[in-house]
């Protein structure tokens, strides 16, 4: 049902690896989304059982030395010099801290989180029933769902289809079927269906299709129920729940800058104490599922064409991470998003040679084959294919507990600044199309005293 759509930390446990968090290639940190606010370890790292005087030594005039000063003094002087822990700036990331990073005592980017439209595109407003919650058995029953498109983006007009997949022992308004009643190899019974925005199992059964939403339009959508008999309910008073959800398709999108600075260009701002600060967008698009993307440092280290003094070495590659997130008050459907669906877009001037190959995807383990393979395919854009590379997702992505894992691609070569050019920000896009469900339940109390 979903479309695609071309267009468009601990502060203790870290201590001992912090010498290794100061190199510019780590992959392992990740910066924040939100204004990069520093926060300093100070003198944090944990001593362990050597703060204590647990262990004394006498020496031949009797005097004892606490071998704990000792042990702590040593200590001290090789987490300064080797480990870097005192002192060391973390600062907040999506995904974990990002160390400090080379020249971020005058390069200072911040970032604008910002999301366009709203969270919940599509609500119920209401949903009743005539008789009002309660029936005699054989009676007659009609439900009324009534759905809102709530959204501010015109763009997008959902197609939307309700079913009440779960009826308990209520049956079709002839009352010959009950409504839970499955036909072989389906997951939804086609009885009971709505009077308009059914699913494909209702069109199958000669039934409503979908319906298409537009921005502001409410739809109200009618079941046709039969109450059971008595002998169903074994003459006794019984709660019913109907058990309904609303399946609707939409796409969201996120556009997400980042910032290429010239290894020269941070030597000289140091040598001259001059900071550059500069805004990086981070925009999310409407809908439930929210992509979060992140940069591992804060920008990425380059040089110039022509630069014969800056060595290759001191580039840096882009460790650029997503994940998808349900933001929503619903479910992804089957907590799936799938294939073909969520789709990342490189700017091709961001990759030296514009080489695909350059650009590193996230990876599987393929148990049937028993070897790692790519999760993402890449290639030119079919709508401008000299300015982009697309990479689409070719392996379902999972949700668990409403998140996707994280989704690394790394651009191993980055392209040289054009000459004369200091630094350059790049926009990177990613949209997904998927399917989304709301879901809830109407209590109807059958009552066979009232027919006695």
């Amino acid at each position: 049902m979903a479309k695609k759509n071309w267009h468009r930390n601990s502060s203790q446990a870290g201590c001992g690896n912090n010498f290794a968090a100061l190199s510019h290639n780590t992959n392992s940190y990740f910066f924040s989304r939100n204004s990069h606010n520093k926060k300093s370890l100070g003198s944090s790292c944990s001593f362990g059982r050597f703060g204590k005087n647990r262990y004394n030594i006498t020496n031949k005039s009797g005097n004892k030395k606490h071998l704990t000063t000792i042990v702590i003094a040593i200590s001290l002087i090789g987490i300064v010099s080797v480990s870097g822990c005192v002192g060391a700036e973390f600062f907040d990331g999506i995904f974990g801290k990002v160390a400090d990073f080379f020249g971020m005592d005058v390069i200072k980017p911040s970032r604008d989180v910002s999301t366009v439209g709203v969270v919940n595109p599509l609500v119920i407003d209401r949903v009743w029933t005539m008789p009002e919650n309660r029936v005699i058995p054989d009676m007659p029953l009609s439900v009324f769902m009534e759905i809102s498109n709530v959204d501010n983006d015109p763009m997008k007009n959902p197609n939307v289809a309700v079913d009440i997949f779960d009826a308990g022992v209520f049956r079709n308004s002839e009352g010959t079927e009950y409504c839970n009643k499955y036909e072989q190899n389906e997951k939804t019974p086609k009885n009971c269906g709505p009077s308009q925005c059914g699913l494909a199992v209702a069109v199958a059964a000669g039934g409503p299709g979908q319906c298409e939403m537009k921005i502001g339009s409410t739809k109200q959508a009618l079941f046709e129920l039969k109450a059971p008999d008595e002998n169903a309910i074994a003459g006794v008073i019984t709660k019913q729940k109907l058990n309904y959800k609303v399946l609707y398709n939409y796409e969201g999108a996120t556009n997400f800058e980042v910032l290429v600075v010239d290894y020269q260009e941070i030597i000289k701002r140091q040598k001259e104490g001059r900071t550059l600060s500069t805004n990086l967008i981070d925009t999310k698009g409407s809908g439930p599922i929210k992509i979060d993307a992140e940069l591992a440092t804060p920008y990425i280290i380059s040089k110039q064409l022509g630069d014969d003094k800056t060595p290759d070495s001191a580039k840096s590659s882009a460790y650029i991470t997503f994940k998808l997130r349900n933001a929503g008050a619903g479910a992804l459907k089957d907590s799936t998003i799938e294939t073909n669906m969520f789709n990342v877009f490189f700017p091709k001037a961001l990759i030296k040679g514009s080489i695909i190959a350059n650009i590193e995807v996230p990876k599987y383990y393929d148990a049937t084959a028993g070897t790692m393979e790519n999760a993402f395919s890449c290639g030119n854009s079919k709508e401008k294919p000299e300015d982009i590379i697309i990479c689409t997702n070719v392996k379902n992505i999972e949700f668990f507990k409403k998140e996707s894992e994280p989704l690394q691609f790394i651009i191993k070569d980055v392209s040289e600044l054009t000459a004369g050019t200091p630094h350059k920000t790049y926009l990177i896009s990613a949209d997904v199309a998927y399917d989304y469900e709301l879901r809830g339940a109407a209590e109807v109390t059958v009552n066979p005293i009232l027919k006695r």
